[in-house]
C-alpha cells in the first residue's frame, strides 16, 4: 500500500507543513487503479440500465450538422490532397531543375 501525503504551504513562510495522511487504493498487477466494489455494476443488466440512462443524457448531432461536418471534412482531405501534389510536383521539377534527380522529366 502506498501512502500519499498531502500538504499545505504557509502563507508568510515558504516551510511546507503536512496536513493529512491516506493510504492510495491498491493497484491491479497491470499498474491500473480499479474502482471500488461500491463503484461497480452489480450485474450486467444494472451496467446497461446506467449506460443508457447515460446515452439519454447525450446530445446528438442532428442531420444537418453530420452533413455539413462531413462537407467540410471531405472538402478539406480534398484540398490538401491537391495542396501535397503540387508541393511534390513543384519540388520534383526544382530537384530536376538543379540536376539532383536527373531521372525525371520537369512538366512545363
Amino acid at each position: 500500500m502506498a501512502i500519499v501525503r498531502t500538504t499545505t504551504r504557509d502563507s508568510d513562510t515558504t516551510k511546507v507543513t503536512p496536513t493529512q495522511t491516506k493510504t492510495a487504493p491498491p493497484r491491479s498487477a497491470a499498474g491500473v487503479q480499479r474502482a471500488p466494489a461500491s463503484q461497480r455494476p452489480v450485474s450486467a443488466g444494472t451496467f446497461i440500465q446506467e449506460t443508457r440512462t447515460e446515452l439519454a443524457k447525450v446530445k446528438w448531432p442532428t442531420r444537418d450538422e453530420v452533413r455539413n461536418g462531413t462537407i467540410v471534412t471531405v472538402g478539406l482531405l480534398i484540398f490538401f490532397a491537391l495542396f501535397i501534389f503540387g508541393a511534390d510536383s513543384v519540388v520534383g521539377w526544382l530537384f530536376h531543375a538543379l540536376g539532383l534527380n536527373p531521372g525525371l522529366t520537369p512538366t512545363k
